[in-house]
């Protein structure tokens, strides 16, 4: 039954998150972007600007980011929860949201309103059943009528 669910849940997220891999580009500031790409091993999820997490974890699509800060943009930490093994999440505060949790890295800048060419909303989402994180650009997360996911919250606005 697991497997099913994560299949559909799998195939919910390649589907909700249709994209494919941007080339990095400049942005609107002329600050230099970054790829965020959402990989997926079957069981976690796992998002980074950095290399890929090895394994066999595969991408499923990547939205742009600004690899710098600018005006008007927040930071994008990289954390692993302390509560599940192999939990990584997006968060935008360093100190990754509690003292069980581990900070890993800055992943770059995201606006915290919508600004020109930086349009589409970025949520934060929490598959259950298989404690992980991901992002989507959807707002429900990409749930299905049989995969509970949970919208954490909006982390701002990627290039539309």
């Amino acid at each position: 039954m697991m497997i099913r669910r994560a299949a559909t849940l799998a195939l919910g997220c390649v589907a909700g998150l249709a994209l494919t891999m941007p080339v990095v580009a400049q942005a609107a500031t002329s600050a230099p972007a970054a790829n965020l790409v959402r990989y997926y091993n079957g069981a976690k999820h796992w998002s980074t600007t950095g290399e890929a997490p090895g394994g066999r974890y595969k991408a499923e699509g990547a939205v742009t980011i600004l690899a710098k800060p600018a005006p008007g943009t927040v930071p994008l930490y990289s954390c692993m929860a302390g509560h599940a093994k192999l939990d990584q999440f997006l968060s935008l505060h360093r100190r990754c949201e509690g003292d069980a949790n581990s900070f890993l890295r800055l992943e770059g800048h995201l606006y915290a309103q919508p600004t020109a060419g930086f349009t589409r909303p970025i949520y934060r989402c929490h598959w259950v059943a298989a404690n992980s994180h991901f992002f989507s650009l959807k707002s429900d997360c990409e749930a299905t009528a049989t995969t509970r996911v949970t919208a954490e919250h909006r982390l701002g606005y990627v290039r539309g």
